[in-house]
Parts: C-alpha cells; structure tokens; sequence
C-alpha cells in the first residue's frame, strides 16, 4: 500500500515539471501531390497572453511529401534556410492557425520561407508561408505546391507524455487499493 502511494505521489511530482507542455500535430495538403505534417510544443503559462509566437515554441518541426514520400524536413533546431524570420501565430483558445493576413504579420504565417515568392527556403530546406493571397510549400529552393488563402491547417492536441503516466499509475493504484481486502469490516 505504501509502495502504491509513493509511486503516485513520485509520477505526480515528475508530471508538475512537465505537466505544462502542450503540443499539437498538424498537416496541411497542397496541390500536386504535396502535403506537409508537422508538430510543436509551448508551455501552457503562455496561454493566458493570448496567441502563442515563434518565440514562445519549446519545439516546431514539420517534413514535406510528395505523394506520401518525404522530400524535406524542418525544425528550430536546424539552421535557418530561409529569408525571413521565422513567424508562427497560433490561438490556443480556438486551436488553430491565425490566416489572413500577410505571411510576416500577426496574422500570417511564415516557416523557413520569406512569402514573397516561396523560392527562399534554402537548398536543401523546407518552407511554407500562409499570407493573404495565398498559401506556398517549398522545398529545396522551389515553390513547389499552393493553396488557397483559406486552405486549412488541421490541427490536433497531443496528449503530454508524463500526464499519459500519471494516469496509468492512478489507474493501477486503484485497482489495487479495490482488490485489497478491507480491514475492521464485519462479513455476513
């Protein structure tokens, strides 16, 4: 019994160090045969501020395909390839993109690429901007795919690895604290 309660008490002191990641999956389809998915992570406190920016990612990565093969990958952690800086504008609150306005705006977004062309992503590299005109992959040096202004970006919640233990760990300690049976209670 004791065993049970210190281990739920230790996942519970490891997830209050983590428990404030919050990350998300998304994917986006162009034309020609190009998609791209990708992935971020943020902490939570950044949410009350409203939209979270570039600068308040832990992690962004995302890889383009042509037709389901992978072709180019980016993330913040490699070298910056492209013209412009690196602009990310999400609402937490609704969970999407924010799209409509120019590609280096708040409104607009702007991975790896400068949005003017969709040329300048890198050789090799992986780039994609949302503006008001219109959305553009590239990969390798070359505007490889758009969309249109409104095209989605779809958007998916990913559960934060250690809340996933706490879980499990609460799940299990209470099977065993149930099939245990109860001292002082009288049977009939």
């Amino acid at each position: 019994m004791r065993t049970v309660l210190l281990l739920i008490l230790a996942a519970a002191g490891m997830t209050s160090l983590h428990a404030s990641v919050i990350g998300y999956t998304f994917a986006w389809t162009g034309t020609e045969g190009y998609t791209m998915e990708g992935s971020f992570t943020f902490d939570s406190v950044n949410i009350p501020g409203g939209d979270i920016t570039a600068s308040e990612l832990l992690s962004f990565s995302d890889t383009g395909f042509l037709d389901g093969n992978p072709v180019s990958t980016f993330s913040l952690g490699s070298p910056y390839n492209g013209a412009a800086p690196f602009n990310f504008n999400f609402n937490p609150l609704t969970a999407q993109f924010i799209l409509g306005g120019l590609s280096s705006s708040t409104s607009g977004q702007n991975w790896n690429d400068d949005g003017v062309n969709g040329n300048s992503c890198g050789n090799p590299g992986l780039g994609f901007n949302a503006g008001n005109a219109d959305q553009d992959m590239c990969v390798n040096g070359l505007k490889v795919s758009s969309a249109s202004v409104n095209s989605p970006i779809s958007v998916t919640a990913t559960p934060e690895p250690a809340t996933s233990v706490v879980l499990g760990l609460s799940f299990a300690a209470a099977v065993v604290l149930k099939s245990r049976p109860r001292r002082g209670v009288l049977e009939s």
